[in-house]
């Protein structure tokens, strides 16, 4: 087995390990799925292409208001996309970072963070609607 076979294994064990954390969106309470109070995001990763330069940004919508803040972040790894959401919600009251709603992208993967360092609860898609989040 050759560096690139080891490299693939490990990744796919950490997108296993890291999918079976996941809470989904059919585990949000209902004030989330009908949008009836603030506090409650989607998160996203927008990624450029290559000839606009190394470009992404994360897009963080608040489900009731449609608030917008678009983050841009150094690269696409999770820890600096976690550390930018951070950054951006850290500054508002609790009462409006309550949780956030991601895709299964791997760059959400530290999620974890979120709720240690601003007591976020994090939800997923489900794996048969990816691009779901608005349920």
């Amino acid at each position: 087995m050759g560096a690139a076979d080891t490299q693939e294994s490990l990744k796919g064990r950490i997108n296993v390990a890291f999918r079976r954390r996941l809470r989904t969106i059919g585990k949000r309470p209902s004030e989330i799925g009908n949008r009836s109070s603030f506090g409650h995001w989607e998160g996203d990763l927008m990624i450029f292409r290559l000839e606009y330069g190394k470009a992404n940004l994360t897009s963080l919508v608040e489900r009731r208001s449609r608030f917008t803040i678009l983050a841009r972040n150094p690269s696409r790894h999770s820890a600096g996309v976690m550390a930018g959401i951070q950054h951006h919600f850290h500054i508002l009251p609790p009462s409006l970072r309550q949780s956030i709603t991601f895709d299964r992208g791997t760059e959400f993967a530290a999620f974890a963070t979120l709720q240690k360092k601003l007591a976020m609860t994090s939800y997923f898609c489900l794996p048969s609607a990816p691009g779901k989040r608005a349920a």
